[in-house]
């Protein structure tokens, strides 16, 4: 019965021990292949190459994606980089202007 206990013991510690290394393992968001260029021979041949897992890849992409776009920055006038694209882009007219010309897209005042 000892030895029951004991077998199921060490067979759980290595459960867990491959569960932890593992999962550090796919956590680290680079593994390794070989060079394309590399025509195989034997197992010494390999050259490593970091290469980005499929979930690093596609956080890369989510991250590109997903950053503000910089014209749309630089519109915003509590930008401090806005005054001068707007001087360096003359022909831009601004809000002031675009109203002046065209009166009927003035925004009204919420009636009471």
């Amino acid at each position: 019965m000892g030895y029951v206990i004991l077998i199921v013991v060490v067979l759980a510690v290595v459960i867990i021990a491959a569960t932890v290394t593992r999962r550090r393992g796919s956590a680290r968001a680079v593994t390794y292949g070989s060079s394309p260029d590399t025509q195989l021979v034997s197992r010494r041949d390999v050259s490593p190459t970091p290469v980005l897992t499929p979930e690093a890849t596609t956080q890369d992409i989510v991250n590109r994606e997903f950053v503000a776009d910089t014209a749309d920055d630089l519109l915003d006038p509590h930008n401090p980089q806005h005054a001068q694209w707007v001087r360096e882009h003359p022909d831009v007219e601004t809000d002031e202007e675009y109203l002046e010309e065209h009166p009927e897209d003035t925004p009204k005042p919420p009636e009471s």
